[in-house]
């Protein structure tokens, strides 16, 4: 399942979410996904996919 998400970004977010994109990250989606799951995954009980 998923749901709607939209919010404003610092330029310099956007410019490493652009970054991680363009470098074959994979989508925006996905690299936000990743690095919410890499941040704060552990703390609140999901880990990051293959760990």
């Amino acid at each position: 399942m998923t749901v709607p998400f939209s919010t404003r970004l610092a330029l310099d977010v956007q410019d490493l979410i652009d970054a991680a994109v363009d470098s074959g990250e994979g989508t925006i989606r996905n690299v936000v996904e990743e690095a919410i799951r890499e941040k704060y995954g552990q703390q609140y009980g999901t880990l990051p996919a293959g760990r």
